[in-house]
């Protein structure tokens, strides 16, 4: 992160650290892991979604994780992590989820069955047939 030109960097053990530092504090970006302590990363994303009432809730959430299924991704994107890193990953591999987030934001949803970026990530337009329920 120093390589790329962060300068202001926290780092922190647990989840009640980061959520008390987040509560008085605006993060420009988020690097968690999935296996957190006490609880995991979902939670984690989970809960800065929905309870946090400062701007940290739409920050960008980059998940790293050891499991690459499919549902496990799923799961990720649809608890509001805005990018998904498989381990071991590289340096580049992580600058890449970095400098997606911030080239090309996700505008953020704040709907009442899911609040986190916008899980499209093509630019199409929206018409009826997308809308419709089957």
């Amino acid at each position: 992160l120093e390589g790329l030109g962060f300068t202001n960097i926290r780092i922190f053990t647990d989840v009640e650290e980061s959520i008390a530092y987040l509560k008085l504090h605006i993060a420009d970006m988020i690097i968690c892991d999935w296996q957190m302590s006490p609880t995991n990363g979902i939670d984690f994303t989970r809960y800065l979604r929905q309870k946090i009432q400062n701007t940290n809730r739409t920050v960008p959430v980059i998940m790293l994780s050891g499991n690459s299924e499919q549902s496990h991704v799923e799961m990720a994107r649809d608890n509001g992590v805005t990018e998904y890193v498989v381990k071991p990953f590289t340096a580049r591999s992580l600058c890449s989820r970095i400098i997606s987030v911030i080239e090309n934001p996700r505008s953020f949803i704040l709907a009442p069955e899911f609040k986190g970026p916008n899980r499209r990530r093509k630019k199409l337009p929206a018409t009826k047939e997308r809308r419709k329920k089957t």
